[in-house]
């Protein structure tokens, strides 16, 4: 009995040391600035770049919400940087992974 429950405890460590599997994540950007966002970028916390515009060829003008789905997930921390249409950019730290509505205010 002994020898059984020393290898589930082993099992469990083993697989408590494993990564979190990667997820999916939807956060709804709701634009509350007064202004329209015109590029909207973000960056798991951990790398240096933001690398594209995730608007594209789309704005989120004042008073809309857009859902923005973030695939494979590893790590729960996301930087994010808002450019609006008239100059001004806003910088800051969103949790995925317990946050569902990001609202953008002036």
């Amino acid at each position: 009995m002994k020898k059984i429950l020393a290898a589930v405890a082993l099992m469990a460590t083993m697989f408590a040391a494993l990564p979190a599997a990667a997820q999916n994540y939807t956060l709804r950007i709701e634009n509350l600035s007064g202004v329209t966002l015109y590029r909207l970028y973000a960056t798991p916390r951990s790398w240096d770049n933001y690398g594209q515009d995730l608007l594209g060829n789309r704005v989120l003008n004042n008073r809309s919400i857009m859902p923005l789905t973030f695939s494979n997930v590893q790590e729960c921390l996301y930087d994010f940087k808002f450019e609006f249409i008239e100059g001004s950019v806003i910088y800051d730290s969103v949790n995925l992974c317990n946050v569902g509505t990001y609202t953008i205010t002036p």
